[in-house]
Order: structure tokens, then C-alpha cells, then sequence
């Protein structure tokens, strides 16, 4: 492995008490920049453009906390810290940024602005803000082991990517779960947030980032206002994190009538960080005269196919194409092909709905 060092130079320009620019100067892409004229009319301009966008009202931008560097092409990128609305409590075993992103022309005209979220090495990130940042849009960041997502101004379409040793290794998105916190008062709705990566090989891990609470007197903008709609970016999210397994949950005896029983076979067909689906099966079995002869599968009949989670402003259906048994002498299995739908809503209409189909394959033993 090659070690990547870049030195990173701080340069404070004074403009008035109040406001103040970091300008970084890098040896990596990013172009020097030695001075930048105008900063208070420059940060003024940015904050009058970003009150006319069709903002997240999940965030507020920190203005004092900025900075400003230069792009590979020469446009100039303007970074500002921003911060969630609600109390957010991070976890301290993972490095995490949150930025107002607005990149400007080499004439200093506002291109384009972006929410972007960087979950990683804490001291990689903050050393390397700059690098993220500027080689977000391509499919590798220098150096980089984390992920990187990219959201519009009103949060609501999001492309997320993880990156191991600097390259692309899957896609990534945060996702939320409403939790009852014991740490909160008791008229505090609080949500856990989660980063959830799926991999090229189809593999898909959750890591928990922060929570967010709202106090009874504060009206919560992850609850409807706009803020909390669910877009068609998020349900592929969600989609996407999903996959098929074959988990048994539970097996129990309904009856047994001396050579004749009957069981339930309970099991997890397929999951994601936040919901889960489930099958339950009905074996027949049958023995000679004799108890210490073994069971023999008679038959096997799917009885039920359900849903288990909760989805903020989103309704998930699951719908049974097939059931297919395989019946041996001391063991059965199935064959489920479902489909699994999302829709999202607000104010009682729908947004947005997405949905796709799954196979998922459990066998049984008649004697355990």
C-alpha cells in the first residue's frame, strides 16, 4: 500500500469581527488559493441564495464555520458546516461531516448547491475534507475507506457511494428507525439513524451514526412539513438494502396423535436493517407403530407470509406469486417467490412506489 501525506495549510483572512474564511491551500487536486477578495460579500451572496432554494427543513447551515478552495477545473467550491435542527447525538466510534456544498464558475457565479454526509476515519476526514469533496462525482476518492452521499438542497434525492482503499465498493444511504429513547423525556420523539451499505456482491451491513430527538413542544420536520417525505431515490434505498435469506425462526409441535403430528416452521425469508419478512409452514408427519421408528414428512402447506417493521411515511406490502413444497421422506422444503412493495405518503396521498420480487428457498428435517 502506498502512503498518501498531504500537507494542508490554513490561511485566517480577517474580514470583519463577525465573519472570517478559511481558504486552504493543498498540494493534492485542489489548486492553490492564496487570497480571495470580497469574502464578506461572497459569504452574503451564498446565504441569499440558499434562503431562495428549496431547502431541507431538517438543517441550518453554520456560516461561521466555513471554508473555501479551489477545483482541479478552476471553479471554486464554498463548504459550510451544517447542522441538524433537532438535538443529534453522534456515536463516537465513527468519524462523520455534514456540508452545504456550493460550487461556483471560474467567473464566481453559483453553479449548483449539495447537501453532502461523509462517514468515515474521523482525522482522514478532517484532514482530507477538501480531497472528498472535490472528488465526490467520480468512482474513487484518494485514499479514501468510508462513504460519501450527495443529496440535493431539499433532501430528498440522494446518491450514496462506500469507497475501500479509494475505490468505489457499493452503494450507501441513511436510513431511519423511530426508537423509544430511554435517555429522553417522555414527550421526546427520538430516531436512530443508520449507515447502510450494500456491496457489489450483494452483501449489505448497517452501522448506527446518530439520533435525533424532537421535544413535545417542537414540531418534528422528520414527520411530514415536506421534510419527511420518502422520495422514489429513498424507497430504492430501502430496496436495495433488502435481501433474500433462509433463517429458521421457530419450529413447534401443534399436535401429536400417537404416529401422526403436525408441525409450524417459522422462518425469516428476507431482511434489510429496518423490516423483515417471514413465512410460516405446516409439516404433516407420520411414523410406524413403533415410537422409535423415525418421522416421515406426509406433506408440507405454506400458510402465511407477513411483514415485520415500521417505515416512517411509508406503507410495505408483501404479495405471494408462488409456494412451491418439495416433499422428501425425512425432509421438505419450499420455495417462495414474493414481491415486495413501498409506498410512500404525504398528507394521506401517495408519492412515491416502488417495488420487486424475491425468492427465497427453507428446507425441514423431520427428526432434529
Amino acid at each position: 500500500m502506498i502512503a498518501v501525506c498531504i500537507l494542508v495549510v490554513f490561511v485566517n483572512i480577517s474580514c470583519n469581527k463577525d465573519e472570517q474564511f478559511n481558504v486552504l491551500e493543498t498540494t493534492a487536486k485542489v489548486e492553490s488559493v492564496s487570497m480571495v477578495e470580497g469574502v464578506s460579500s461572497v459569504l452574503e451572496e451564498a446565504r441569499t441564495w440558499y434562503s431562495k432554494q428549496n431547502n431541507s427543513k431538517l438543517f441550518v447551515p453554520d456560516w461561521q464555520q466555513n471554508e473555501m478552495f479551489a477545483l482541479e477545473n478552476g471553479n471554486k467550491v464554498l463548504a459550510i458546516k451544517l447542522k441538524r435542527v433537532a438535538s443529534e447525538s453522534l456515536t463516537d466510534k465513527i468519524g462523520f461531516l455534514r456540508s452545504l456544498v456550493i460550487e461556483y464558475d471560474n467567473k464566481m457565479n453559483i453553479k449548483e448547491g449539495t447537501i453532502m454526509e461523509i462517514i468515515g476515519d474521523g482525522n482522514f476526514i478532517k484532514t482530507n475534507k477538501k480531497n472528498i469533496i472535490s472528488e465526490r462525482n467520480g468512482n474513487s476518492i484518494t485514499g479514501f475507506t468510508g462513504s460519501a452521499i450527495t443529496s440535493n438542497l431539499a433532501y430528498t434525492e440522494h446518491i450514496g457511494k462506500t469507497y475501500r482503499d479509494g475505490r468505489v465498493k457499493g452503494k450507501a444511504s441513511i436510513l431511519r428507525k423511530v426508537i423509544d429513547s430511554k435517555n429522553a423525556r417522555m414527550d421526546s420523539a427520538c430516531i436512530d439513524w443508520f449507515l447502510v451499505t450494500t456491496y457489489e456482491d450483494g452483501s449489505v451491513t448497517s452501522v448506527y451514526l446518530y439520533t435525533t430527538c424532537y421535544d413535545g413542544q417542537t414540531i418534528n420536520p422528520e414527520d411530514g412539513g415536506g421534510a419527511g417525505i420518502v422520495d422514489a431515490s429513498g424507497i430504492d434505498a430501502i430496496l436495495n438494502s433488502f435481501h433474500a435469506v433462509s433463517v429458521l425462526r421457530s419450529e413447534s409441535t401443534i399436535y401429536e396423535d400417537g404416529n401422526t403430528m403436525k408441525k409450524s416452521y417459522q422462518w425469516t425469508c428476507g431482511q434489510s436493517p429496518l423490516i423483515k419478512t417471514y413465512s410460516v409452514e405446516e409439516g404433516t408427519l407420520v411414523r410406524n407403530n413403533s415410537v422409535s421408528h423415525p418421522w416421515k414428512f406426509q406433506s408440507l402447506e405454506h400458510k402465511s407470509i407477513g411483514l415485520e417493521g415500521v417505515l416512517i411515511n411509508t406503507v410495505s406490502t408483501i404479495t405471494l406469486d408462488n409456494a412451491i413444497t418439495t416433499v422428501g421422506i425425512f425432509n421438505a422444503g419450499i420455495d417462495l417467490r414474493y414481491n415486495l412493495k413501498l409506498t410512500s405518503y404525504y398528507n394521506g396521498n401517495p408519492v412515491a412506489e416502488r417495488s420487486k420480487s424475491y425468492n427465497s428457498e427453507q428446507f425441514f428435517s423431520a427428526n432434529q
